[in-house]
Formats: structure tokens, C-alpha cells, sequence
């Protein structure tokens, strides 16, 4: 019976890879960025984050070019844990606005979909 589980958890490990990666295979499609619900302002909330970090504040919490240029402290009241991994791809990887945010996204999916079979594997032993 070991042996018998000790087999069946990598084909589990991979049918969750496999399933998180169907999710993320609309983020390919061209054009799906721009006509997606949401996505947009993350490629500002990045830009904003970013432009901070280049000021010398490394903690970002005012975003210095919402409301019509005064500022606003988008980064204290939503986390700004998203854009400063999306900073981070922008500015070590190399990528783009727009790509950061689709590299995020399928981070999120497969997060998500590892976090949930860690916790049915524990839940149902």
C-alpha cells in the first residue's frame, strides 16, 4: 500500500501542473491582456510602484501620478506585495508592463493550485 501512494503523488503533483497550466494558457492569447476585466490597472499600479522604488523609497506607499498628478496613497490601502514582485520582474528580468502582470497572474494560478493540493493532501491524509 506504500508503495502503492508513494506512486500515485507525483501523477497528482503533475495533473495539478497540467490543470494550472490549461488556466494560465489564455494569458498566451494575443490581445487577451487588454480586453481582460481587470488587468490594466495592474500594469499602472507596477508603473507606479516602480516609479517610486526609482525615487529611493523602496517601501512605496504613495503612488505619485493618480488623481490627476497630486498623488494618492494607493500602496496603504491595498497591499503592495503584487507590484513590488511585479517591480521586480520589470526591472531584473527585463520584461515589459504587460508581461510582468501575465507572469504574475500564471504565478498566482499555480500558487494557487500547489497551496490547494498541499491542503487536500493533508486534509485527507
Amino acid at each position: 500500500m506504500s508503495r502503492l501512494r508513494r506512486f500515485h503523488f507525483p501523477v497528482h503533483g503533475l495533473l495539478v501542473l497540467l490543470l494550472c497550466a490549461i488556466a494560465a494558457a489564455p494569458l498566451l492569447k494575443p490581445g487577451y491582456f487588454w480586453g481582460a476585466h481587470d488587468a490594466r490597472h495592474d500594469v499602472y499600479f507596477i508603473f507606479e510602484y516602480n516609479r517610486a522604488v526609482s525615487g529611493g523609497d523602496w517601501l512605496a506607499r504613495w503612488a505619485p501620478d493618480f488623481s490627476w498628478g497630486y498623488g494618492y496613497p494607493f500602496f496603504l490601502i491595498y497591499g503592495p506585495f503584487t507590484s513590488f514582485l511585479g517591480m521586480l520582474l520589470v526591472r531584473f528580468l527585463g520584461m515589459g508592463y504587460p508581461q510582468a502582470v501575465e507572469m504574475l497572474f500564471a504565478i498566482a494560478i499555480l500558487a494557487s493550485g500547489l497551496a490547494m493540493y498541499g491542503y487536500v493532501r493533508s486534509w485527507l491524509g
